[in-house]
C-alpha cells in the first residue's frame, strides 16, 4: 500500500533516511492467523502480500522514485515515499494489484497462492481511500475533472461502493450462509472510508 500525498499533484516531501518499521501488531494478527488458519493458508497469504508490495517498490525503483520508509503493521505494509508526480503515482499504485494478479500464472503449481493473490488485489482496487483503488480512481477523475468536480464524483462513487459492498456481506450472510465473516471484512474499507462513522463518547472533564 501506498502512501504519498492524497491530492491530485503530490507534494516534496522532506527527504528522510530509508528505514524499515515493524510494528508489534504484526507480531499478533501472525499468531492469532495461525491459531485459527491453517499453516498453508497463512504462508500463502504472506507471500502474496509480499509479492503485491514488491510490485509497488519495483515500480517506484524503475521510476527512481525515493522511499522513506516501509512501515509493517497488522494492516499490511505502508511504503511512504518521495516525490510523486501524479502519472507515477499512478502507475506505482497499480503495480501492486498488478503483481498480485501475477500470482494466477503460476496456480498451476501455487493454487494458494493464486486465490490468496487474486483475493488480496481485488480487495485493494475497491474505491476505498487508503486502498490502490481509491488512489487510482481519483487521480483518473482529477486527470478528467477540476478539484472540486473529482471529490464530488468520488464522494458519489465512495458511497454507492459502501452500500453495495455492504448489501455483498449480508447476503453471504443471511443468503449463502456464509456467516458473519465476510460482512466484517466488507465492514472495514466503509468505516475506514467515514461513510460510517462509529462514535466513542468521551467524558467530559470541567477545568475549574
Amino acid at each position: 500500500m501506498l502512501q504519498p500525498p492524497f491530492v491530485c499533484k503530490s507534494l516534496k516531501a522532506n527527504p528522510l533516511n530509508k528505514r524499515i518499521i515493524i510494528r508489534p501488531s504484526i507480531c499478533i494478527g501472525l499468531c492469532i492467523s495461525l491459531f485459527l488458519l491453517p499453516v498453508s493458508w497463512v504462508f500463502a497469504w504472506l507471500a502474496a502480500v509480499m509479492i503485491h508490495e514488491a510490485g509497488h517498490l519495483l515500480a517506484m525503483r524503475i521510476m527512481n522514485i525515493p522511499i522513506r520508509s516501509i512501515s509493517i503493521d497488522l494492516k499490511g505494509a505502508i511504503i511512504e515515499a518521495g516525490y510523486f508526480s501524479p502519472a507515477e503515482e499512478f502507475i506505482c499504485a497499480l503495480a501492486g494489484p498488478v503483481a498480485g494478479l501475477g500470482c494466477l500464472l503460476v496456480a498451476a503449481h501455487f493454487p494458494l497462492l493464486a486465490v490468496c493473490g487474486l483475493v488480496q488485489s481485488t480487495y485493494n482496487l475497491l474505491p476505498f481511500p487508503d486502498y490502490d483503488g481509491g488512489r487510482i480512481l481519483m487521480l483518473t477523475l482529477c486527470r478528467f475533472l477540476t478539484r472540486n468536480k473529482a471529490e464530488a464524483v468520488y464522494r458519489l462513487i465512495l458511497l454507492t461502493a459502501s452500500v453495495l459492498l455492504l448489501l455483498f456481506g449480508l447476503f453471504t450472510w443471511f443468503i449463502l450462509h456464509l456467516g458473519p465473516m465476510f460482512l466484517f471484512v466488507c465492514i472495514i474499507p466503509v468505516v475506514k472510508s467515514g461513510v460510517i462513522k462509529i462514535p466513542c463518547k468521551q467524558s467530559e472533564q470541567i477545568v475549574q
